[in-house]
């Protein structure tokens, strides 16, 4: 006994000795494979994609407002100026634009001490439909935060409710289960399961309603396409029994980031490493290219835009999936130094000599690559924002919001 607990603490000299214990660990950045070009196809973007609202300098020159007093765990909701969100400590709080003021807030965890992270809110006819990372999905009255009514849940839903059609919403667990709740009697009108898992992805899409089917992505690697009405499976993947048999893999090929719909096509990337477009009519695989730790997506004209953990924004071809575009945007950086960054999907945004791409990253940097005459320049420029940015959307036609995890701001053309 002796000597073996000599020999483990012999044990890191004895590596460094032969060199195995001198070098330094490799963080994620280094470990992603990088994207190389495949394509001169060339890049042509879909006119109504390009945003006048957002310009680099818009998130340092408009006001924050603090819409909430805790710490968000997912996007928030607008309903004309008031503003909903759903924070870690399971309290919901609406906010008024107009008189820059919290309304109402209310706390709809079981256990207050208890700290939450996925789920969602839904805001259908004044009515607000929330999930907390719990098992149940708790009604509110959106004027004044009183609860209806709670529904239990099978298992812990970490995504937000859909609304599939007028009487009907959809919440999924993280037990693989898609459960349709009718609006009015709160019972269950069907139920669909896949391949549950004994590890959970840290990553949880939500269900996604489109012409009458919803796509269901599993932390199992499954997809589905159920008919909305009655939950019948139209068609299914299974991408983990997909992946290429090579060192032993215990990990699911989940949904990495929010999936794009475009028409009869959906854009994904897993954790297989593979980026894919399916035609959500039929099932069929149109390409599938490989693409390891994708963060995030956007889509215009013929192009997929991604952002992966090596630190890249790449553009694939929506027509053959081929990387056509490669830029680093630490190319400035000692590839040792470089740290992993949470990027949110790129923004394509009008100028006076055509349109910029523009990543966000919450580290408080934003990455700007220009073009001329459809060149992209693959050198970005920098500029320092506010930190900690992790969700944006359009508002409207002419303005935008940019959310931390306590404030947020808005953009419009006007200014």
């Amino acid at each position: 006994m002796k000597k073996q607990r000599l020999l483990i603490v012999l044990l890191p000299f004895l590596l460094t000795a032969c060199g195995l214990g001198a070098k330094k660990m490799k963080n994620i950045a280094e470990l992603t494979p990088k994207l190389s070009v495949e394509s001169n196809e060339a890049i042509q973007i879909d006119p109504s994609t390009i945003t006048s609202i957002f310009t680099p300098e818009a998130l340092n020159k408009n006001k924050e407002y603090s819409f909430t007093t805790s710490t968000i765990i997912a996007e928030p909701v607008f309903n004309n100026n008031i503003i909903y969100t759903i924070s870690k400590n399971g309290k919901v709080s609406a906010f008024s634009r107009q008189d820059n003021t919290i309304l109402w807030s209310c706390n709809v965890s079981v256990d207050k001490s208890d700290n939450y992270f996925g789920g969602g809110i839904l805001y259908y006819k004044n009515k607000l439909y929330v999930t907390y990372g719990a098992r149940s999905m708790v009604i509110l009255d959106s004027q004044t935060g009183h609860e209806i009514v709670r529904k239990e849940l099978l298992d812990i839903s970490r995504t937000t409710p859909v609304l599939i059609n007028d009487h009907t919403i959809l919440v999924q667990t993280i037990s693989n289960q898609a459960l349709a709740v009718n609006i009015d009697s709160l019972n269950f009108v069907w139920q669909h399961e896949g391949t549950a898992e004994i590890l959970s992805s840290s990553y949880h899409t939500s269900p996604i309603a489109h012409n009458g089917y919803v796509i269901v992505n599993y932390s199992s690697g499954q997809i589905f396409a159920l008919n909305a009405d009655d939950g019948q499976v139209l068609w299914v993947h299974d991408l983990s029994n997909e992946q290429e048999i090579s060192l032993p893999n215990f990990e699911a090929a989940s949904t990495l980031c929010k999936p794009i719909i475009n028409k009869a096509d959906m854009y994904l990337a897993n954790s297989a490493g593979k980026v894919i477009k399916v035609n959500i009519m039929t099932g069929d695989i149109l390409w599938q290219t490989k693409a390891e730790d994708v963060q995030s997506m956007s889509l215009s004209g013929n192009n997929l835009f991604i952002t992966n953990n090596a630190g890249q924004i790449a553009i694939i071809s929506t027509n053959s999936g081929k990387v056509k575009f490669v830029a680093d945007l630490n190319e400035l950086q000692d590839a040792k130094k470089v740290k992993v960054a949470s990027f949110l999907a790129p923004i394509i945004s009008q100028t006076s000599h055509g349109w910029n791409i523009n990543i966000i990253s919450t580290k408080g940097v934003l990455y700007t690559l220009q073009s001329e005459n459809n060149i992209l320049s693959t050198s970005p420029q920098f500029t320092k924002i506010v930190k900690n940015i992790e969700y944006y959307d359009k508002i409207n036609h002419d303005e935008m919001y940019f959310a931390t995890n306590k404030k947020i701001i808005f953009v419009n053309s006007q200014k």
